[in-house]
């Protein structure tokens, strides 16, 4: 295999001194002896008497051959371990980014890769009466921890119930998690809890004569998992009425149910029994009666829960009862 090369370039300040020729063979055995001859054959125009055929050097230099194949391998146009180099021998232009818009939706962000995120849901504002929000989306999270601040609290004996209830189809309502009445300033917070449905929204009970309460609402997504509990604060069972019951809590999905009562002073304490139920029309009772006890709260606990619907009835009924409230939670 041969090469030969002609170029022009200067060499010297002699003008016309300016045709180099090259030439590259390989020497097919290297064992044996060469010559170099040099022939001068004229064209159509004979050369100046002055003209200097030079040889200049004569370079011998072991080799090895290798096949290079420019084409990536196998065909395979995106795998980077087959990319040819490049040299960039110019300098490239760089675009420099001067400005950077406000982000005002993030309503597509995928909050589930997020480990916490605050959202405030209503502003601190002062409500005197019963306020119900709107239903607030809670899709893409893990976990969420429900709040409330109250900045000032006004009037005679005011007070506000807030109660976290959660829907899939924006019409029937069930209640996630009821927080303790709040009668004073204060900051407020759930467990983390595991939210089954698509929405969310807050109930804002007021008690008092002319009360006004300034407070705001908030929640903390998660991207970890929360706490199955669901607890519910009844204030409308009557102790001194025989089979009044509580309101239902759907506790679907938990395997233990407790119920909490709280009685201020009595004359003869009532008895309470909870109650499970797979439709919520049908009831059955579970686990043992508890009896209030004045001026004292009482717990008890049935574990192995397999229902759907909990509550709470009275089984004997008081006289002069007062009575603080009663707490049903389901836990898993």
């Amino acid at each position: 295999m041969e090469e030969m090369v002609f170029q022009t370039r200067a060499i010297d300040s002699i003008v016309g001194a300016n045709l180099i020729g090259k030439r590259t063979q390989y020497i097919p055995d290297p064992g044996k002896d060469y010559k170099i001859r040099i022939r001068v054959r004229n064209l159509g125009v004979a050369p100046a008497s002055a003209t200097d055929v030079r040889l200049h050097f004569v370079r011998l230099l072991d080799t090895t051959r290798f096949t290079v194949d420019f084409a990536r391998h196998m065909g395979r146009t995106t795998d980077q371990a087959d990319s040819l180099p490049v040299a960039i021998t110019n300098a490239p232009t760089v675009t420099t980014v001067t400005t950077v818009g406000t982000v005002t939706n993030i309503s597509t962000l995928n909050r589930a890769l997020l480990d916490r995120l605050q959202v405030v849901d209503i502003a601190s504002a002062a409500i005197t009466a019963t306020v119900t929000s709107a239903g607030i989306s809670v899709l893409n999270s893990q976990g969420q921890s429900f709040g409330f601040a109250v900045t000032a609290i006004t009037g005679t004996t005011p007070a506000v119930d807030v109660s976290i209830q959660e829907t899939m189809d924006g019409t029937n309502w069930k209640t996630i998690y009821d927080f303790e009445r709040v009668a004073a300033n204060g900051y407020f917070t759930s467990p983390l809890l595991q939210i089954k449905g698509n929405q969310i929204r807050y109930v804002r009970t007021v008690t008092g004569t002319t009360p006004s309460i300034t407070m705001s609402a908030f929640r903390i997504q998660a991207s970890t998992e929360g706490l199955f509990i669901r607890r519910m604060i009844d204030r409308t069972i009557n102790p001194l009425t025989l089979s009044s019951t509580t309101a239902t809590l759907d506790a679907e999905a938990a395997t233990a149910v407790q119920l909490t009562v709280s009685l201020g002073a009595c004359t003869t304490v009532p008895s309470y029994q909870l109650q499970s139920s797979e439709d919520g029309t049908t009831w059955t009772t579970i686990g043992a009666t508890l009896a209030g006890v004045a001026l004292t709260q009482v717990q008890a606990v049935v574990s192995g829960f397999m229902g759907k619907f909990v509550r709470a009835i009275i089984t004997t009924a008081g006289t002069g009862v007062t009575q603080n409230f009663v707490v049903l939670k389901a836990i898993r």
